[in-house]
């Protein structure tokens, strides 16, 4: 499966679930996003990501440089629940 037709799968079981009200607002922001060129400053493919520091878990600043002086990292972001 691949991940276009995954996610079509979750947005149609999204819409199935969800309340109609909630889906419009959804659907407006995605398009106020798209109108606003959100995704013009977006990494690409093979674009490098900026450094960078964020707190983890325990509180403390981690810096990337600091990372990737060990090897390669993942960075995975969660966005919370809507």
């Amino acid at each position: 499966m691949t991940l276009k037709s995954k996610l079509d799968r979750i947005r149609l079981g999204g819409e199935k679930r969800l309340p109609a009200e909630a889906l419009a607002v959804m659907k407006a922001e995605t398009e106020a996003q798209r109108e606003a060129e959100i995704t013009k400053n977006i990494l690409k493919v093979g674009e490098t990501l900026p450094s960078f520091s964020l707190e983890n878990h325990r509180g403390e600043t981690v810096e990337s440089s600091d990372l990737l002086s060990r090897g390669p990292i993942m960075l995975t972001v969660y966005r919370g629940l809507w």
